[in-house]
């Protein structure tokens, strides 16, 4: 069982090689870390001796942590030699962060906010911090989050970056 390594596009591949005499059945692949970011396809295969299979996989930049990150897919099978492969396979993601807010490059793009500015809208308030206010900062959601390319997501004329979120009326310089 042999995995050539992968390069940095969005979608790759590596392969298993059979290079034993019997059926190799690869009964799983899978991350050994949560990464949410990687998929990969089919993670079931069977290869003949003397041939091999292709195994795709797939990044999601936009999902991907800020900086560069090295996920080791683990490949278990019938090869009582090498169950798991060792070493399994690494896929290493590197993705920017170019205004240092916390989103890459990638995620700020999908979310239509610019890379080159940490407060797209100017209230006061960061992407990051607006588009995280419900806990997940990959998406934004409506009602949950500020939004980050309106200064003022409520409409009660008061930027996002002074309100305090909290529901409860204050002064008419924080309305909750």
């Amino acid at each position: 069982l042999v995995g050539s390594a992968l390069s940095s596009d969005n979608s790759q591949s590596f392969t298993v090689f059979n290079d034993g005499t019997g059926l190799l059945q690869v009964s799983n692949i899978t991350t050994q870390m949560a990464a949410p970011w990687i998929s990969f396809a089919p993670n079931i295969l069977e290869v003949s001796s003397g041939d091999s299979e292709t195994v795709s996989v797939s990044v999601d930049y936009a999902l991907a942590p800020v900086g560069s990150s090295i996920t080791t897919l683990e490949i278990v099978s019938n090869d009582n030699d090498n169950s798991p492969y060792p070493g399994g396979v690494q896929v290493t993601v590197t993705t920017v962060d170019s205004d240092m807010d916390g989103l890459n490059d990638s995620l700020e793009q999908s979310l239509g906010t610019n890379p080159a500015e940490s407060d797209s809208d100017g209230d006061g308030m960061s992407d990051f911090d607006e588009v995280n206010r419900d806990g997940d900062p990959t998406d934004f959601t409506p009602g949950l989050d500020s939004n980050p390319l309106n200064s003022d997501t409520d409409g009660d004329g008061l930027s996002d970056g002074i309100e305090t979120n909290t529901g409860v009326f204050v002064s008419t310089t924080n309305t909750g």
